[in-house]
């Protein structure tokens, strides 16, 4: 069965179908095949290793739609994120850590589980085709009101990975 990108109905479908295969009947299950807190670099390490299928994400995309939008562009309240865009080894690590509860987003415990996603390849293929999104060309922007704390924040948090610019790093 193919999946369109912009078919709601369908995309809805899959998550539904997707959260009763990992809640079953509502008892709690083992999340991941390591322990939680631990990190499982080789899932990572192969996952960037494989050749995506852009086309291929694309079909599962919709899964990641349903909340990120079709865009990727997230919800501008920010209770959804920006995904579009995203260095693809960062998704592909991101992913991993919420799969392994290293980041604390039960939403998205479901959608990061590998045989949902279609094994590695299939996380490699979604996270390809999310990087070739394109980026919101007109993002939100704050009030401003707390312009010198929020410098302070990121310098202190936030500039060790993401950079001085905000640029990340694959």
């Amino acid at each position: 069965m193919s999946i369109k990108p912009d078919n709601t109905f369908l995309s809805r479908l899959l998550c539904l179908l997707a959260l009763i295969g990992l809640l079953g009947l509502g008892q709690p299950r083992a999340r991941a095949a390591q322990p939680a807190g631990q990190h499982n670099g080789d899932d990572i390490s192969q996952a960037i290793a494989l050749t995506p299928d852009i086309d291929h994400g694309s079909k599962i995309y919709p899964l990641c739609a349903s909340c990120h939008l079709k865009n990727g562009w997230g919800k501008k309240d920010g209770s959804f994120p920006v995904i579009a865009g995203q260095h693809r080894n960062v998704l592909i690590k991101q992913l991993e850590d919420i799969r392994l509860q290293h980041r604390d987003n039960p939403t998205m415990y479901p959608f990061t589980d590998i045989k949902i996603l279609g094994g590695l390849q299939g996380v490699a293929d979604v996270t390809a085709y999310i990087a070739s999104l394109p980026v919101n060309p007109s993002p939100g922007v704050g009030s401003g009101r707390a312009l010198a704390l929020g410098k302070r924040i990121y310098r202190q948090n936030c500039v060790g990975c993401h950079g001085a610019d905000a640029l990340g790093n694959n």
